[in-house]
């Protein structure tokens, strides 16, 4: 695994980074190079695409920005894709 910055993980085992808890079947991207290195190597990431794909799609998770929900600009759980996507008249 060669891990970016830009690299979108799919969050396999809950884990702590930099004090923000991640649960499993979350998404996050922009972790540090050798934190996401070394939960990659534990088995609790992973960068694989049909593993982020199912997230995005069947699980509606949205991407958190690691940087941006430990600084608070960003929530630990914004709103599903689907609740935006519908209104009263559906």
């Amino acid at each position: 695994m060669a891990a970016t910055k830009s690299t979108t993980y799919r969050v396999l085992s809950v884990c702590v980074v930099e004090g923000v808890t991640y649960q499993p079947n979350m998404l996050v991207k922009n972790l540090p190079s050798n934190v996401a290195e070394e939960l990659h190597g534990r088995k609790m990431l992973s960068d694989k695409k049909p593993d982020v794909d199912y997230c995005k799609t069947l699980k509606d998770a949205v991407v958190l920005d690691h940087p941006k929900v430990v600084s608070g600009d960003q929530p630990l759980k914004p709103k599903k894709k689907t609740e935006e996507a519908f209104t009263e008249d559906d």
